[in-house]
């Protein structure tokens, strides 16, 4: 009778195996599918859970010409998802009683960053962490935050006229320290400084803002004594291992770092770095990034190696439900995208790079991507990242139940 019992759970495991691998054979052929038959260089997927990686695979080329393939250990910018690690780093200073998130900045920083419509509201940890600053985005921001190397007239002739127009700006501008881009952005007397650089008044709409999320990164730099890579280094990669990944060309190596490309003519971009890295500059792969996907999944359910169970509810809630512009299907925790469902996650673009992590806590799933091309450039590749999407999210409930 034992050997029966043996013999028959053998049977379910040798089914449930075959299974799972035709589930993971069809998803591959169906990436497969859609790396060769559309504009996408390349790129790189997981499906994960709190046990681990359900699903992990790379498509297409990190380099055309040399007809490199891209690789889970391809390393590339991931766009605003850098924005995540921000909040975690936040959350952990809180935890170390460095800041609280109702802390006004103008408490921590060196020089006054002051609303010049609302000189006497506050401006808080919280309000950066949600958006809710006030603080804008400018086009001068985003042609004096980037720096590009090496524009040539061929990279410039596939891009895009705004595109142009930048990567030119962008070829003058100097590397400068974090906080003193934005001294020179958000204070008085900066060479940047305009009264538009601000809006709503602080707490009352949703205003995305890359400026505002650098400014939180310096905020945590100054609280805490130490620069945001030191920070993130010691708090969040080792920890996690996560040893392929930095915030500058020289954390990583550059032999394993993609070539990012236009959806226009499928053409190279140019090298380029930003002055406030941490809201859009981390370089990593999907190995790296699954590791720290897995982490705050289970974050959501147990104290982690990070962050407590608390700090990741508290960052994962959703903050802007009473701001003028709020959205109810979609909100925004700290550093964090909040969809209704309690779905949490970040997106990611940059010229020549895309990437998504979002985290289904009910669900015990995670799906993650990047990829080495700009989708939302033009008009015919948004179709591209949503079929991604979309076979992603139908195999990752099979996959995952079926890993169990």
């Amino acid at each position: 009778m034992k050997k029966n019992i043996a013999f028959f759970l053998f049977c379910i495991s040798i089914n449930v195996a075959l299974v799972a691998q035709f589930s993971v054979d069809s998803l591959t052929q169906e990436l497969t599918q859609l790396c060769n038959t559309t504009k996408v260089p390349g790129f790189a997927v997981a499906i994960v859970n709190t046990e681990g990686v359900v699903y992990q695979n790379a498509f297409g080329y990190s380099d055309i010409q040399l007809q490199s393939p891209y690789q889970t250990t391809t390393i590339q910018n991931i766009g605003s998802t850098s924005k995540t690690f921000i909040g975690v780093a936040i959350m952990k200073a809180v935890e170390q009683g460095k800041l609280s998130l109702d802390t006004p900045i103008n408490d921590i920083l060196p020089f006054k960053v002051i609303h010049p419509k609302y000189p006497n509201t506050p401006i808080t940890v919280k309000h950066l962490a949600t958006h809710t600053s006030g603080i804008h985005d400018t086009n001068r921001f985003f042609t004096t935050d980037y720096i590009a190397e090496a524009v040539t007239r061929k990279n410039l002739k596939g891009a895009g006229v705004i595109n142009r127009i930048h990567f030119k700006k962008m070829s003058k501008n100097k590397k400068i320290l974090l906080g003193e881009y934005l001294k020179e952005y958000l204070s008085e007397d900066g060479v940047y400084y305009k009264k538009k650089n601000f809006k709503a008044k602080p707490g009352t709409t949703y205003n995305y803002t890359n400026a505002g999320a650098g400014l939180g990164a310096y905020v945590l730099e100054v609280a805490t004594g130490q620069s945001f890579e030191e920070y993130t280094q010691e708090h969040i990669f080792d920890p996690l291992n996560m040893t392929e990944t930095g915030w500058h060309f020289g954390d990583v190596d550059m032999n394993k770092h993609a070539t990012l490309y236009t959806p226009k003519k499928v053409t190279v971009v140019p090298r380029y770095s930003l002055n406030t890295y941490p809201d859009g500059g981390l370089l990593t792969n999907i190995e790296d990034l699954s590791r720290y996907a897995i982490e705050i999944l289970k974050s959501r359910s147990t104290d982690g190696n990070i962050v407590t169970q608390e700090s990741a509810t508290i960052m994962s809630a959703n903050y802007i439900t009473e701001v003028s512009n709020a959205d109810e299907n979609q909100g925004y925790g700290i550093f964090w995208d909040v969809a209704k469902s309690g779905a949490f996650g970040h997106s990611g673009s940059d010229p020549g790079a895309n990437s998504f992590l979002y985290l289904f806590p009910e669900e015990n799933i995670g799906i993650l991507f990047i990829v080495n091309m700009s989708l939302d450039d033009n008009k015919k590749t948004i179709p591209i990242f949503q079929e991604l999407w979309r076979v992603l999210r139908q195999y990752s409930k099979t996959i995952s139940k079926e890993k169990k």
